[in-house]
């Protein structure tokens, strides 16, 4: 039994030195519209007012860094006040600023996965209470991934966004 959790810790060791070294490559990275996924049913499902919507359709791009024990993300619009910024301790909750600009603050924890992405989960209350998982990850081209699915009200909605890396 120990063999397996020795093995299991082993392998997210190797998945974190893999992710790091090369989330450090992707520091920064720019939005793929051609290759992404649209995000209307999402930001529909959490109600975004018209300038915040417009301000998330014009999203071009992300800066990201990881640690052994850090994360941290910021994502930046055409839109020059839009910017999203979390820093996270991996395993530690936190509270952050509502990502729909709202007052009121979510919930927030991030993990690095055995196999080598990092999961935010997160949750927020009134107006329009809810929760979200979203998944940093990279594709078999070497982009980075976004995956994420929100669920308001008993209704679900997900996209899958790409970045390309800054040359």
């Amino acid at each position: 039994m120990q063999d397996n959790a020795a093995s299991d810790s082993m392998e997210a060791a190797v998945a974190l030195v893999h992710l790091n070294s090369v989330i450090i490559e992707l520091f920064c990275t720019f939005f793929d519209n051609a290759a992404s996924d649209s995000m209307e049913a999402a930001v529909a499902l959490v109600h975004l007012n018209g300038i915040t919507r417009t301000a998330v359709r014009l999203i071009k791009g992300m800066k990201l860094s990881l640690d052994d024990s850090h994360f941290a993300f910021g994502v930046f619009s055409v839109i020059s006040w839009f910017k999203i910024t979390e820093r996270y301790v991996l395993g530690q909750p936190c509270q952050h600023r509502r990502r729909d600009l709202r007052r009121g603050r979510s919930t927030n924890v991030a993990r690095l996965t055995p196999w080598g992405s990092v999961v935010i989960e997160y949750e927020w209350g009134a107006p329009h209470a809810g929760r979200g998982v979203d998944e940093f990850k990279l594709d078999e081209e070497g982009r980075l991934v976004l995956e994420c699915k929100l669920m308001v009200g008993g209704q679900t909605a997900g996209y899958r966004h790409v970045y390309n890396r800054k040359h």
